[in-house]
């Protein structure tokens, strides 16, 4: 089996670099999570290389190394990673996970799961902005491979996923979910490569490493039940949800290939999103026209069919959590990813010319058919001949609009309703300063509260910290 070479490494990196780069200077270096795997010190001994002979690489790298306390072995094992990173000359921090809950508590594999991959970033992001300017952009290496990416899409299939889900994991994307999250990256540079080259790549350059026993037991997690049933392809897995899954994917591979095939169907996926993306991007350069904050004005295609269906999807999954007050990024703010949710406002907003209605499907983001006038101004619409859909955060009921009024501090800022970050001057001292829901397309209102209890408007920085980028 071959190793990664240098070159093909760098070629790589590049392909996951970050739109701001890899940082300005050793203030922000990138991270690279280190479990202590062969993965992640495979990943950490090309990324040294590479930074040691390419000046595109800011040569101050870092690792972060997570504890999850769940085996006995666990902390030697992270003190013994601690070392090797040491040893490469590139910092490392021990940080336990952060559990919001008792793993032991969790009653299916699902749960297990995501209880500690929950566990597992809520740590790395401490460690990532541990001691760094508040301004700064940051970056966090993962060394997940195309294994892991096959995984990913058989998970995401037994979900249902639409064509778009089966690219797998983004090879670069934003963190998301608070605006310190829009300006933190995620990058994966060895998406492409199969686990038996890193296995090769750690045997040619000496490389010790940990083994997770707890990877290779199959009754623990669905991925680990995932790995195990793709180890042993001719032999049905127990678990018929799997097994469905990946019949599917082989299917889609060409019928009867093994681990390889399906391996190079997933790559080809990947690559059909990148181009999803670019023509999204195009699509929305030419129809969309301004509109107020937060919203989203969606010009209708012509004719209606026009546009191929897994663009209709990527372009929906972009403006549901463009628009959606649930965090950036998060499986909500996307209609929980359901295909049915998303099916509903492709058929609606591309498709259907009849009974033409204001409509929600997920992510409480409403949907109103608008008319565009010349002036570029638009009223609602109810007629077939509507030209657009405006996509607005979908007002609130009346509990969660009285959960939306904070008491802001002077010189403090805020993210509100996941939306806009909202700036109180210091200059506002001597009075509290609230901020209330405004309208029907509940824009933040900054107020004074006066001694006599009365309200005033104020004047505060607020922007809006959502993108309709593709990552």
């Amino acid at each position: 089996m071959s190793v990664i070479t240098p070159g093909e490494f760098a070629r790589y990196l590049n392909a996951c670099k970050p739109p701001n780069g890899w940082g300005k200077s050793i203030i922000d270096p990138p991270a690279v999570a280190l479990s202590g795997g062969p993965d992640s010190l495979c990943l950490l001994q090309l990324l040294r290389k590479h930074a040691v002979a390419s000046p595109s690489l800011v040569r101050m790298l870092r690792s972060i190394t997570i504890d999850h306390g769940l085996q006995l072995t666990s902390r030697a094992s992270a003190q013994r990673t601690h070392a090797r990173a040491l040893a490469m000359g590139v910092p490392n921090v021990i940080l336990p996970a952060a559990w919001d809950t008792n793993p032991t508590l969790g009653s299916t594999k699902t749960a297990i799961e995501e209880s500690a991959r929950k566990a597992r970033y809520k740590a790395l992001w401490a460690g990532l902005w541990k001691d760094c300017s508040l301004e700064e952009t940051q970056t966090l290496m993962f060394a997940h491979h195309a294994d892991d990416q096959l995984e990913t899409v058989i998970m995401r299939t037994m979900r249902g996923t639409n064509t778009y889900g089966m690219g797998g994991m983004r090879s670069v994307r934003r963190w998301g979910i608070t605006e310190q999250g829009m300006r933190t990256w995620i990058c994966r540079p060895l998406l492409g490569v199969s686990k038996e080259r890193i296995l090769a790549t750690c045997e040619a350059d000496n490389i010790e490493y940990e083994q997770d026993v707890t990877n290779f037991m199959p009754d623990l997690t669905v991925r680990n039940a995932i790995r195990h049933a793709l180890s042993r392809l001719e032999q049905p897995p127990a678990d018929e949800n799997i097994r469905r899954a990946i019949v599917r994917i082989r299917a889609l591979a060409g019928g009867v290939g093994g681990i390889e095939d399906m391996r190079a169907y997933v790559g080809r996926m990947a690559d059909r999103v990148v181009r999803v993306d670019q023509e999204v991007d195009s699509y929305i350069r030419t129809h969309t026209r301004r509109s107020p904050p937060s919203t989203f004005l969606l010009v209708r295609p012509d004719p209606p069919t026009s546009l191929p269906s897994d663009v209709q999807v990527a372009l929906i999954h972009r403006i549901l959590r463009y628009v959606s007050p649930h965090p950036w990024g998060s499986p909500e703010s996307e209609a929980g990813r359901r295909s049915e949710s998303i099916e509903r406002i492709a058929q609606h907003a591309f498709r259907s010319t009849e009974n033409i209605q204001p409509f929600t499907a997920g992510a409480q983001v409403l949907w109103t058919p608008v008319a565009i006038r010349p002036d570029g101004s638009i009223r609602r619409r109810t007629d077939k001949l509507n030209q657009g859909w405006l996509a607005s955060r979908q007002p609130p009921l009346a509990r969660a609009k009285s959960a939306l009024t904070v008491e802001a501090s002077p010189g403090t800022e805020l993210l509100w309703d996941n939306r806009f970050l909202v700036r109180i001057p210091a200059r506002e001292n001597q009075c509290r300063v609230l901020i209330k829901p405004q309208g029907r397309l509940v824009l933040p209102e900054i107020v004074k509260v006066l001694k006599n209890g009365t309200h005033k408007q104020t004047e505060c920085e607020t922007r809006f910290v959502r993108t309709l980028d593709a990552i």
